[in-house]
């Protein structure tokens, strides 16, 4: 490969994911895109925090500075031209977590790279989990801010005790401008099997959802640091699995264009829990439940065992 065959401005995405040895270990990832190369900067992720809430982000529209960043780096170090490092003798190693890299250039040519975590001394991939955490921070961390409005909000779902395993109440507005609100319960004659209970609810109910979230502040930022867990810390899938489900909030679609190309951005992001306003959330879906519960049409979803 020449040294000017791919300049930096064809990098169109990056993604980097690091994780743990087993099913069990969490670890990371990063993704960085200008899709089209069309100026529209968007940043991805999928991380924890010291705290272990989880974060999940989706295409949130970032500064295009971190784009110009994102290429200095990868041009600084050549990450084109790194060889991969071996990945054999992993298993019951810590330091020896993988770690992927993928390099997307404009026109679709795709290069990645496997390496081990006590191999990437001068690869540079710690200048680019550096800056990665730095746009987590921006947007989720001390001082920082999401660059979408509550009033833009079409979808929020969020989990609770009180419902059946895995269930959660949702308020969500469709595309014919109707808003549709839909929560799980128990039923049938055992009592084990599951209904969802669906109903067309009032507009006002979407605009104090939105209320809720700003007033709340159930998407600011959490305070402090953020960084990942380390990928051979393991939480508990058991206890993981006893938690409601994460808080879930999805935006407007942004429809946008470039040379031809026709796209939407979708963006959202999965917490798995809000940063406040838990209560006022929950208290808000339990009362709509009661409100809506003659009306609703219940529909059979699956059964659940008993515990044991």
């Amino acid at each position: 490969m020449k040294e000017d065959e791919y300049p930096p401005e064809d990098i169109t995405q990056l993604q980097i994911s690091c994780s743990g040895n087993n099913d069990a270990g969490h670890g990371f990832s990063f993704k960085l895109t200008n899709y089209y190369s069309a100026g529209n900067i968007t940043f991805s992720c999928e991380c924890y925090t010291e705290d272990k809430t989880l974060i999940q982000l989706n295409d949130i529209p970032v500064d295009s500075a971190y784009m110009k960043k994102m290429r200095e780096i990868t041009t600084k170090h050549d990450f084109a031209k790194m060889a991969q490092r071996a990945l054999d003798n992993n298993e019951g190693n810590p330091e020896r977590v993988s770690v992927r890299l993928d390099l997307y250039r404009a026109g679709g040519v795709k290069e990645n790279m496997k390496l081990r975590t006590d191999c990437l001394a001068d690869t540079g991939v710690g200048e680019l989990l550096e800056l990665f955490w730095g746009i987590v921070n921006t947007l989720m961390g001390g001082g920082g801010k999401l660059p979408l409005r509550a009033e833009d909000i079409t979808a929020l779902s969020y989990g609770s005790r009180e419902l059946p395993r895995h269930g959660r109440y949702e308020i969500r507005e469709q595309d014919d401008g109707k808003i549709m609100f839909s929560w799980p319960s128990k039923g049938g004659e055992t009592g084990w099997d599951i209904y969802t209970n669906t109903v067309d609810a009032d507009h006002i109910y979407m605009d104090r959802l939105r209320g809720i979230v700003e007033q709340f502040g159930v998407l600011d930022p959490k305070p402090g640091m953020l960084v990942s867990l380390s990928p051979d810390e393991k939480l508990n899938m058991f206890e993981e699995d006893l938690k409601p489900p994460p808080l879930e909030v999805h935006w407007k679609a942004v429809p946008l264009s470039y040379n031809q190309h026709n796209w939407s951005r979708y963006s959202w992001l999965r917490l798995s829990r809000p940063t406040n306003g838990s209560e006022e959330l929950l208290g808000f879906f339990r009362n709509l439940a009661i409100t809506y519960t003659k009306e609703a049409t219940s529909t059979f979803s699956h059964r659940s065992a008993p515990a044991r």
